[in-house]
């Protein structure tokens, strides 16, 4: 049984309903949708490299052994036309903008989902990244001639030790050509392509697009279509009852094949529908663990290393994790909501009072269970069974630590639905807990 299976399963003993009866266009599902927005990130800029080729320093080699010294001494190809740390800037507060987002949203089917409860932070952080990029833009403007001359100069040096090694090693080369022509010739191959001042300030963007995703949209649409085709079908109806009764035969049979060739195109559609949410569900129940099961042996591994001690860092690791989960938990996800009263409990204690044991207990039980969520979901997470993680946990070993740990047996259900809204504390782990495991095998 899929997790995709094991939910509707739930959902449906919980509702007291049949299992195909959980309909994708549940209204719960598509308020769900339309609790976040899909993002889209265009940031571009002139990328300030080109390529030079030979020709455009007026060189023309004409044996293999030229070639070979000019590609030694020059070595034409892709240039930079910035200062390299600004350029390093650049792409540092690009990769920043994505990283972002990224952080506060869920890869989806439709691009980066940001659910609600991530959205104000993340749109107060990507405007902030937005405002750095384009103030980089407006300073290099400003600054624009006198940076494009500590480009240039810095070519200069190149071309002139470029051409008093060429005249030394194959003269031939540059016959006829003084070192200033030879440098000149460079110069102005390197300026032809660093553009004005103002095609670089309009080649600056940074754009967010946001939409809302397309299933409901696609749902309202086909309802539309219905609604014309049963007009359509009302209409011919009405026309076959004035006509003749050896036409409305032929017109009898034309309207079962179109009602059949409407049903089999909204079937279709049905499914396709029914694909896509599960898809959506499934992203984001597939990231949410993944992210539990990367913080959670990342942990482990470094207690390992550390002698069994909860590093600083580690513990700046499980509060950034706990931050994460409540970011990005828009669902309710009642299993992740468990996670993190497990994780703040232990972070919550006094550094001096902590037990390593416990956590570590605690940190790989949480793994167990986020991976055998993952391997269901079709997912192949990197392997940790020298941390004492099975690489296929058995079920009644996942069942166990489900009823210990938060008290249930099974995945939990769907968002919307709270079957037990008391909260828990979590539970600290005993030697019986520990001794119950195998028995739980």
């Amino acid at each position: 049984m899929t997790e995709i299976e094991r939910v509707r399963q739930v959902l449906s003993e919980a509702l007291g309903v049949d299992p195909e009866e959980i309909k994708p266009t549940n209204p719960r599902w598509l308020q769900l949708l339309q609790e976040g927005v899909i993002v889209r990130l265009h940031i571009g800029r002139w990328r300030a490299k080109t390529s030079l080729h030979w020709q455009d320093l007026g060189l023309r080699p004409t044996s293999k052994e030229e070639r070979e010294a000019l590609a030694e001494l020059i070595e034409p190809g892709f240039k930079r036309l910035l200062p390299k740390e600004v350029m390093k800037r650049l792409d540092a507060i690009e990769a920043k903008g994505r990283a972002a987002l990224e952080k506060h949203a869920f890869k989806t089917y439709w691009g980066f989902f940001v659910p609600v409860t991530a959205w104000a932070e993340w749109r107060e952080r990507d405007r902030e990244i937005r405002e750095e990029y384009l103030e980089v833009c407006r300073n290099l403007a400003d600054s624009w001639d006198e940076m494009v001359e500590q480009v240039l100069d810095g070519y200069r040096v190149t071309a002139r030790s470029a051409y008093r090694r060429l005249r030394l090693l194959n003269p031939e080369a540059v016959k006829g050509l003084t070192e200033d022509e030879f440098t000149d010739r460079f110069i102005r191959a390197v300026r032809a392509h660093i553009p004005s001042v103002e095609r670089f300030r309009r080649s600056f963007y940074y754009e967010t697009e946001m939409e809302y995703v397309p299933l409901p949209s696609l749902l309202a649409e086909e309802q539309a279509e219905a609604e014309r085709i049963k007009a359509e079908h009302h209409l011919e109806m009405e026309r076959l009852r004035a006509e003749e009764i050896a036409v409305r035969t032929a017109a009898d049979e034309r309207l079962r094949m179109l009602r059949e060739m409407n049903r089999e195109v909204v079937e279709q559609a049905r499914r396709k529908k029914k694909q896509l949410v599960d898809r959506f569900l499934r992203d984001v129940t597939a990231q949410l663990r993944s992210l539990v099961y990367d913080v959670c042996t990342n942990v482990l591994a470094t207690m390992e290393r550390n002698g069994g001690r909860l590093h600083p860092r580690s513990v700046i690791q499980l509060r950034n994790l706990v931050e994460q989960l409540e970011r990005l938990n828009f669902t309710g996800d009642r299993e992740v909501e468990e996670i993190i009263k497990e994780v703040r409990y232990h972070l919550g204690q006094p550094a001096e009072s902590r037990s390593p044991a416990e956590i570590e207990n605690a940190l790989r039980d949480i793994a167990i269970v986020a991976r055998a969520a993952l391997i269901g979901l079709g997912e192949q997470p990197r392997s940790a069974r020298s941390l004492g993680i099975p690489d296929e946990p058995p079920e009644p070993l996942v069942r166990e630590i489900r009823r210990r740990r938060f008290e249930v047996e099974e995945m939990p259900e769907l968002p919307g639905l709270d079957l037990d809204a008391i909260p828990r504390r979590p539970r600290r782990v005993t030697a019986e807990a520990l001794q119950a495991v195998p028995a739980a095998l």
